[in-house]
């Protein structure tokens, strides 16, 4: 996977905004997949910071559903930061909310074959790297470390 740079969206809910204002290029981030979320699919991939606080969703409504599903099979293999962060007040007036634009990519010592034969490997959704969280708990920066897949159970 060569590396990549998605925006998010959602940053004007839940108080993100603030959150993400509070963001430096480069920081490290957190990304989670959600299998069972009615409102992407196949997945949502949220984005957190490294306290566990929701900054928004990854935008991926572009993208073909192989490349979505891939980008989630591999997050624990993934380092996600900041690529850049443009605050309310230096977008156009009547703006209500940030930009942030997310750079993925592969963690070192991790080689693309390793990822393509470990995801051909992995080819379902019910990986090894998958966790179950049900409904209403609140996710830590803890309970996310090395970039788990996230999936809600109900």
């Amino acid at each position: 996977m060569p590396p990549e740079v998605l925006p998010i969206e959602g940053t004007g809910y839940l108080g993100r905004a603030e959150r993400v204002e509070k963001l430096n290029e480069g920081g490290r981030l957190v990304v989670a997949g959600d299998w069972h979320n009615d409102y992407f699919h196949p997945v949502c991939l949220e984005v957190f910071n490294d306290r566990g606080e929701t900054l928004g969703n990854l935008s991926i409504g572009q993208h073909p559903t192989k490349h979505v599903t891939s980008i989630a099979k591999s997050l624990p293999d993934v380092i996600a930061t900041v690529k850049k962060v443009t605050p309310i007040s230096q977008r156009s007036k009547g703006s209500r909310y940030p930009l942030m634009d997310v750079r993925l990519e592969l963690a070192p010592g991790v080689s693309h074959e390793q990822f393509i034969s470990d995801f051909d490997r992995h080819g379902d959704i019910s990986t090894s790297s998958q966790v179950l969280i049900s409904s209403g708990t609140s996710l830590t920066a803890k309970d996310l470390v090395g970039n788990v897949d996230v999936s809600m159970s109900d």
